[in-house]
């Protein structure tokens, strides 16, 4: 199956809400169950123009995102970034594609020499993703969220680009 990665749009703001509620999405991020479609709206609509907003299309439909949000001041050469693969669309590719493309943006076109990221410490794939990009483990956050009636700990990552 073939998909592109493209720029997010206002108008995918009701594509991402469906897929912020698949329980896979849910369950890796720091999604609350039960948003209100408006939330993803919100996000979408006030994606900041300094960061980098992108989706993967497949045959018309938004089935990945991802945010990319720079820092400021005396760490603006850093960004930390979020991503996600609709619960369907695991394995094929798409999140590896996605992440290319904001490595690619970040380090050649933003100036941006520093990705950070969180990952919770039980998300092998994701883990093995971004080590495949050069990602290493910086740290560890101890009780960094609770889900699914416990805590969970959480990597701290990051890349040298």
């Amino acid at each position: 199956m073939s998909f592109i990665v493209r720029a997010m749009a206002d108008s995918d703001w009701p594509a991402l809400a469906e897929i912020f509620e698949q329980p896979l999405f849910r369950y890796w991020t720091l999604r609350m169950p039960y948003q209100s479609a408006n939330d993803a709206k919100r996000l979408v609509e006030n994606r900041a123009s300094s960061g980098l907003s992108l989706v993967a299309e497949q045959d018309g439909m938004v089935v990945g995102c991802a945010m990319l949000y720079r820092f400021q001041g005396r760490r603006q050469h850093v960004a930390d970034f979020w991503m996600g693969v609709a619960d369907r669309h695991h394995r094929q590719g798409i999140g590896s594609a996605i992440l290319k493309e904001l490595t690619t943006t970040a380090s050649k076109w933003m100036n941006i020499t520093r990705l950070e990221l969180t990952v919770f410490i039980d998300n092998e794939p994701a883990i093995e993703l971004y080590k495949k990009y050069g990602f290493t483990q910086e740290g560890i956050h101890k009780k960094f969220a609770y889900r699914d009636g416990e805590y969970v700990d959480a990597l701290s990552m990051a890349v040298l680009l």
